[in-house]
């Protein structure tokens, strides 16, 4: 730390000349006072962050460090963001940010902390949209499609869903539109992951013919933030 200048005050004792008489002594100086408390400047300020953010493809922000935590908290800054703040040559990912480090460690753990805290049931209560993914269509088949699915739970603890699967046969493409409807229970699991039973009304329509059947399952969901989770077959799902 740079100090400023100190300032001293130097006392000039003046000393009159001494008489050769006999029983004649000099009068004291005055004592000097302390020299004047030094100025010194304060800590320099701290640097204001001003983050651009790519969010869906598009350049968002600038963002300050307060906006950046809750976007962490939400999920919408992670890791994998890319980030530009000035003096950045190119766009970068947020993990190679110094600055940004606490903030992503901060998110994660306000994400984690606060399922931890909150009723299972009450954190899936909303809209959820799945990545596509591949699944096995019918029981005992190796048919697979994929699939593309949102769901919607409810704070009385029904759901109700809708998506399609699509695959190919030897009649080329097909595309079977799917229906759910059901209740579920959520619970604590181990730390950072929830358990879901749900009961199932299932309806397939394909080329115009319907199937409905019922199914009960378990499954565990694994937190990722407080909007994304990670299923058992490892397929993500995005709160809206």
């Amino acid at each position: 730390m740079k100090l400023g200048p100190i300032l001293l005050t130097l006392a000039t004792l003046a000393v009159p000349g001494l008489s050769m008489a006999q029983n004649v002594t000099a009068t004291p100086p005055p004592v000097a006072g302390p020299p004047p408390v030094p100025v010194q400047p304060g800590p320099p300020p701290i640097p204001t962050l001003s983050v651009y953010v790519v969010q869906n493809g598009a350049q968002t922000g600038p963002f300050t460090a307060p906006q950046l935590a809750q976007m962490a908290t939400a999920g919408t800054l992670t890791p994998d963001s890319l980030v530009w703040q000035e003096g950045m040559a190119n766009w970068e990912t947020a993990s190679t940010v110094p600055e940004l480090g606490p903030i992503l460690a901060q998110g994660g753990r306000t994400a984690t902390d606060q399922q931890q805290g909150t009723d299972p049931k009450a954190y899936l209560v909303g809209t959820w949209v799945s990545e596509p993914a591949m699944v096995t269509i019918g029981e005992g088949t190796q048919q697979q499609g994929l699939a593309n699915l949102t769901v919607e739970y409810k704070s009385d603890g029904s759901f109700e869903g809708s998506g399609t699967i699509q695959y190919n046969d030897t009649n080329g493409q097909n595309i079977v539109y799917t229906q759910l409807t059901g209740t579920f229970q959520a619970q604590q699991g181990a730390p950072g992951s929830i358990l879901v039973s749900t009961n199932t009304n299932i309806t397939f329509v394909v080329n115009g013919q319907t199937q409905t059947f019922q199914q009960n399952d378990t499954s565990v969901l694994q937190i990722v933030d407080q909007s994304t989770v990670v299923d058992n077959e490892g397929t993500k799902w995005h709160k809206q």
